[in-house]
């Protein structure tokens, strides 16, 4: 899955030549502090998150051990700290937060594919942002927001 920011020469690159796709979809995470309304600031709200992650798992061919690829367990971790770790205004901040918590803290995870459901979204439907991203664009990102937890 190559990122929208990959120019083609890059798609040979270990960010996507090497990945295996591994799918953490449904991850339902309550908790989280999310919107713009007032009702939204004082209510923290359930998401779904979907994990679509390129996966670095050469050493697993040669030995079937967790230490060769990441860890389920702990990418939920991850999403569900981050999730929770301040007050988004906005569904698209968090999911880039997401994109980067994931492969700034998972040195395993070549390329991102994330999206944030918004359940009870103020609309009369659900609100979903999606962000894919891989590593080699991630080094050269801007950071979504730079604001300290609220």
């Amino acid at each position: 899955m190559p990122c929208p920011s990959c120019r083609p020469s890059q798609m040979q690159t270990k960010c996507h030549a090497d990945a295996m796709e591994v799918s953490l979809t449904d991850i339902g995470i309550d908790g989280v502090r999310l919107g713009i309304y007032a009702k939204e600031r004082q209510q923290p709200q359930p998401v779904v998150v979907h994990l679509r992650l390129g996966l670095d798992v050469s050493a697993v061919l040669h030995h079937d051990d967790i230490s060769g690829t990441a860890n389920y367990a702990t990418l939920i971790d991850t999403a569900t700290e981050v999730c929770r770790s301040r007050h988004f205004d906005l569904l698209e901040t968090l999911v880039m937060t997401l994109v980067q918590g994931l492969l700034g803290q998972h040195p395993k995870v070549l390329w991102a594919d994330v999206e944030v459901v918004k359940i009870h979204a103020p609309v009369p439907a659900r609100v979903a942002a999606r962000w894919i991203r891989c590593r080699g664009c991630f080094r050269g990102a801007a950071s979504p927001s730079s604001r300290p937890p609220a």
